[in-house]
């Protein structure tokens, strides 16, 4: 499943079990691989889209652990789990499947330090669409609000100390690591929402709003100001084409059954350049505030 690379386009964090109440908030037909999946080949796809070239996406370099790191030999398992800022460092993007209980996993919240240390927010990439919906809502926002390093869990209680050790040589104070995960992770949900939220009011009322009102909620009053100032409606309408041609294969439908409510009645959307309108107003108005609260974090 594996092969050498010099350099890899996305590195893929996740959690390997699917959240203990995933039957009862998903329901027993819908299937955490399959899931996770569809996830991975959404993010390629996302990913050769930006660079113009959608149709590469099959051919994407991508670092998932159980196909990159040996699982039959504790030596290599145990080298390649050394080197995983390494891994890090050597992808161009990071994506990161979130479930509602991924910050509830100590090995989950490592990665997520590594990449925090090593990668500017607009190379993180959640894939967080397929799981969100309003029962799941309430669960990310709890997991967000009650985010510890304490409250993490480990397979291993023995891998505890290793872990925090590593966070420890990284980030000033556990305080200000908790603060920084916080912060990226309103942020980064907030722009997955986004996009959503760009299709009706009561979209962006319902999964757009809350992350907004949880930054207040946190004390992170300027990034709730920068949030405030998304207009992925009006982007949406802008990236409006009038004829699917224009842009086979980088469409997304306009129609009022996605949403069960209104919407604007235009034949499709570019994805190409609602992601664009996105992805800017991210990178120019909310990515500085989350450099500044790294810097604080990070042991210089």
């Amino acid at each position: 499943l594996s092969e050498d690379a010099s350099d890899i386009d996305a590195f893929i964090s996740h959690c390997w079990s699917p959240p203990e109440n995933w039957m009862i908030v998903m329901g027993p037909d819908v299937n955490y691989a399959v899931v996770k999946s569809a996830a991975v080949a959404t993010m390629a796809k996302d990913i050769a889209l930006a660079r113009n070239d959608l149709q590469s996406w099959g051919q994407l370099l991508l670092w998932i652990d159980k196909a990159c790191i040996p699982q039959d030999n504790d030596m290599l398992k145990l080298a390649c789990i050394n080197l995983i800022e390494n891994f890090i460092r050597r992808s161009d993007n990071v994506c990161v499947i979130l479930t509602w209980t991924y910050m509830e996993r100590l090995w989950c919240v490592y990665e997520w330090a590594c990449v925090l240390k090593d990668k500017a927010p607009e190379r993180c990439f959640l894939q967080i669409e397929s799981f969100m919906h309003e029962r799941t809502l309430p669960l990310y926002l709890d997991c967000i609000r009650h985010f510890s390093i304490k409250r993490a869990g480990c397979f291993l209680e023995s891998d505890r100390e290793i872990l925090t050790n590593k966070i420890d040589s990284t980030y000033v104070s556990h305080e200000a690591f908790e603060t920084l995960v916080k912060a990226t992770a309103v942020a980064l949900i907030a722009r997955s929402m986004a996009f959503r939220g760009g299709r009706s009011r009561s979209l962006h009322n319902t999964f757009f709003t809350p992350w907004v009102d949880l930054a207040l909620e946190l004390g992170f009053g300027e990034l709730a100001a920068a949030l405030q100032t998304c207009s992925a409606s009006e982007w949406r309408r802008a990236a409006a084409v009038g004829s699917p041609s224009k842009h086979s294969g980088a469409l997304m439908n306009a129609t009022a059954s996605d949403v069960g409510q209104k919407v604007a009645p235009v034949q499709g959307v570019s994805a190409k350049d609602y992601h664009g309108h996105i992805n800017h107003w991210f990178n120019s108005s909310v990515s500085p505030l989350l450099g500044k609260i790294r810097l604080e974090a990070l042991i210089t």
